[in-house]
């Protein structure tokens, strides 16, 4: 089971903050219990000094904070409505956020303006894992099928990347060329296209060719390469890379203990050189891994009787912040790269 901090996302320097929202009354109705709208950027991300975002039940419905990680006193309220707010993602001074009104929907997307919530885009059964492509925004939809890509302007335009009656889904952006996950040919593959300055996608691309499930694309920061998640050498879901216009894929790892649990939450560092994620274990517990890209080194690994998840970066690479609930309560951390200087950031007996 996921953390109920699932959905997290850091802004990369406190300028870029979005100032508190003023707080609001709690919804009448009691918050329904949802799984996270928003996760490919869910993670959270911290620039120390910097802060943290992140999504709560410390209030009803669920609402996004951010706290500072040189320690103030407690997390600051961003975003409040009278449904579940998510924290999706951030560009300059623009922060988009998903919203649900519960287990059946709708969702939809929303920014801040002047601290209150103005809605982007129409409302649908699923919006999902938006990404910034420009000014632009590309997020899966049901807008006019089971779930496609659409290309978002902020005033609610839009404009439809893909059709396939069997989904897409993932989107994940370097430039103008969106990796995504589609069951348009067989069982879940990876595709790519590009999005023209007209805002019209070429043809989609294949990229993976496997007996498997490949999902979860992320692109290099160079754009040279895409890390994914696959079961293509088993059950056993676990990190792999390739090319960025496909090519044979290699599992990141090879300290010799990589297949025995799945591994999940994968991001790149800033520069290239590392990408962390969490495996899975058993008897609820997942630990946090950071290895060497050039030759699939470890270079830390958590250990313990806890849930560890969600890690990202701070932009210089040096720092990862994730949840965990190592201490008892799912809370928010900071951990150097290499394991030393862990700091606990939130201490709210709420997930």
């Amino acid at each position: 089971m996921r953390l109920a901090l699932a959905t997290l996302l850091a802004l990369a320097s406190c300028k870029d903050e979005p100032k508190p929202a003023p707080p609001r009354p709690a919804s009448t109705t009691s918050a329904a219990v949802v799984s996270s709208p928003s996760a490919t950027p869910s993670s959270p991300v911290t620039a120390p000094p910097g802060s943290v975002v992140f999504v709560s039940e410390r209030v009803s419905p669920k609402a996004v904070f951010s706290v500072s990680t040189v320690g103030a006193p407690k997390p600051a309220l961003i975003a409040r409505s009278d449904d579940d707010v998510f924290p999706a993602v951030a560009h300059h001074a623009t922060s988009l956020f998903v919203q649900s009104a519960g287990e059946e929907g709708p969702e939809w997307l929303s920014r801040l303006d002047g601290g209150s919530l103005v809605d982007v885009g129409p409302r649908s059964r699923y919006v999902r894992n938006p990404i910034w492509l420009g000014d632009q925004v590309v997020v899966e939809a049901s807008y006019q099928s089971f779930r496609d890509l659409f290309l978002l302007s902020l005033d609610g335009t839009k404009t439809r990347l893909t059709e396939s009656d069997k989904g897409a889904f993932e989107p994940h952006v370097h430039g103008r060329t969106v990796a995504y996950v589609s069951n348009a040919e067989t069982d879940s593959e990876i595709f790519s296209l590009e999005v023209g300055d007209d805002g019209k996608p070429t043809e989609p691309k294949r990229l993976t060719w496997s007996k498997g499930f490949d999902k979860s694309p992320r692109w290099s920061p160079d754009g040279t390469r895409i890390a994914f998640l696959s079961t293509r050498e088993g059950q056993v879901q676990r990190v792999f890379l390739m090319q960025a216009d496909g090519g044979k894929p290699r599992p990141l790892r090879t300290d010799g203990t990589e297949g025995a649990f799945a591994e999940q939450d994968l991001v790149w560092s800033p520069d290239g050189e590392r990408i962390a994620f969490v495996e899975r274990l058993p008897n609820k517990r997942s630990h946090l891994h950071v290895v060497r890209v050039s030759d699939g080194t470890v270079e830390y690994r958590s250990e313990g009787e806890m849930l560890d998840e969600q890690p990202s970066w701070s932009p210089d690479g040096q720092w990862l912040a994730f949840a965990s609930t190592r201490d008892g309560n799912p809370d928010i951390y900071l951990i150097r790269r290499d394991g030393r200087g862990l700091r606990r950031l939130t201490t709210d007996p709420a997930p």
